[in-house]
């Protein structure tokens, strides 16, 4: 196989050859650049940090939210096992993740949107 590569004639000579592939390793350093900034553009929209100030330090507010998440998805937890309705859950390992979730992203919504 590399005996057939060798036979063919090239085109180009050795110059040429490393000016071309210089100029598709710029190429591919502007693609580059080009999707970074593409991708951190939309982050320079924050108009201000989400943080709540207690007690002089500033917490984010989305950790409350998450802790409400959390607190709500060991309620229901709880009001399943009380009710014995635990094993109709499937799959558990989804379904609580996914209720802390929605209820952290309501309260997000209700309190500080």
């Amino acid at each position: 196989m590399k005996k057939a590569l060798k036979s063919i004639p090239s085109v180009y000579t050795n110059s040429e050859n490393a000016i071309a592939a210089k100029g598709m390793k710029m190429l591919c350093r502007l693609h580059k650049m080009i999707a970074v900034l593409a991708l951190t553009i939309p982050a320079g929209g924050c108009s201000r940090a989400p943080a709540l100030d207690i007690a002089g330090s500033f917490l984010p507010s989305w950790m409350f939210c998450l802790l409400g998440g959390l607190l709500a998805a060991g309620l229901v937890h709880w009001q399943l096992l009380r009710r014995r309705l635990q094993g109709r859950v499937e799959p558990v390992v989804v379904f609580y993740p996914s209720v802390a979730v929605a209820v952290a992203c309501l309260l997000w919504l209700l309190f500080f949107r």
